[in-house]
């Protein structure tokens, strides 16, 4: 299953700043696939919402696209509002940003020859809101491609640059503790914080300007860590790095490869060289269940 993800962990304590961010977030659908979005509104408004209830109803136009938005109150975390997309549904889900909701999810689900969504709903693309239960000033962006065909293949340059694109840009306008553009994240962790079995996510996550919580094709280290390497100038003279990009916060884009697809066992090795004197501690193992290795160097970062 094609499977890759972005990620931004961001630290936004006003709540105005909040739903701004979170808005901006949830309009990159026709940006990261555009195909995909251009199907969605082809289709006859208002959705069905059988989805909701039967999984194995037609859902839409065949081969087409599903869309829904989904809100996680913080107030009352068990009120779990759905609905099909929709211009109205699109301003409602907004106007609920301002009481800073545990999760905001957007998807937009691809449907087969009968008007039946893929696997149960499992093809499409979905972006999501998450903000910590305890302390909602910690935030995390993703963004996951669960595509098939050409508008899901990151070996593509055009679906490579609108990724790289969306990520870099928002990562200039929030100042992240971390970031990165994976095939190996999973549920916001990192497949370094499952192999160091680090716990908890919202503890890597507040820990990411003291260490650093992964490293992938494309990773957004903060500036905390930059300054520890030596900054800038000394990662790009590393050889690590295809394309360093300073970020206004303090902070650099390091993307290992200019082409996902030459993002090999080498690249790894030497992007873990120049940022394993901030990596957290410990011997990484591989996770039984994990369906594909991940991109890791399985030896501790202290080495």
């Amino acid at each position: 299953m094609p499977y890759f993800e972005a990620l931004l962990d961001v630290e936004v304590p006003e709540d105005g700043r909040f739903a701004e961010i979170a808005a901006g977030w949830l309009s990159q659908a026709a940006r990261l696939a555009p195909d995909s979005w251009e199907l969605l509104r082809r289709q006859r408004l208002p959705l069905s919402d059988a989805f909701y209830s039967d999984s194995g109803a037609s859902i839409g136009s065949p081969n087409g696209r599903w869309g829904s938005y989904r809100v996680t109150s913080r107030s009352r975390p068990g009120d779990i509002r759905s609905r099909p997309y929709s211009s109205e549904a699109h301003d409602q889900t907004l106007g609920e940003l301002g009481g800073r909701p545990l999760d905001v999810t957007f998807k937009v689900i691809e449907l087969d020859a009968k008007g039946v969504a893929v696997a149960d709903g499992a093809h499409g693309l979905f972006l999501h809101v998450t903000s910590d239960e305890d302390e909602p000033g910690w935030v995390q962006l993703r963004a996951v491609s669960l595509l098939r065909g050409e508008e899901g293949d990151l070996r593509r340059p055009d679906v490579a640059a609108r990724w790289c694109g969306v990520l870099l840009d928002t990562a200039r306008s929030v100042d992240p503790s971390f970031g990165h553009l994976a095939d190996d994240g999973k549920q916001g962790k990192t497949a370094l914080d499952r192999a160091l079995r680090r716990g908890l996510l919202s503890d890597s996550v507040r820990q990411g300007r003291s260490l650093l919580r992964g490293y992938s094709w494309v990773t957004v280290c903060p500036g905390e860590l930059v300054e520890r390497l030596g900054g800038v100038g000394r990662l790009e003279d590393s050889g690590a790095f295809a394309r360093v990009v300073a970020l206004p916060g303090g902070g650099a884009w390091l993307q290992a490869t200019d082409d996902y697809g030459a993002y090999d066992e080498a690249a790894v090795e030497r992007v873990f060289d120049v940022l394993s004197l901030v990596l957290p501690p410990g011997m990484p193992k591989r996770l039984p269940f994990d369906r594909r290795t991940p991109r890791l160097v399985w030896r501790p970062a202290a080495d």
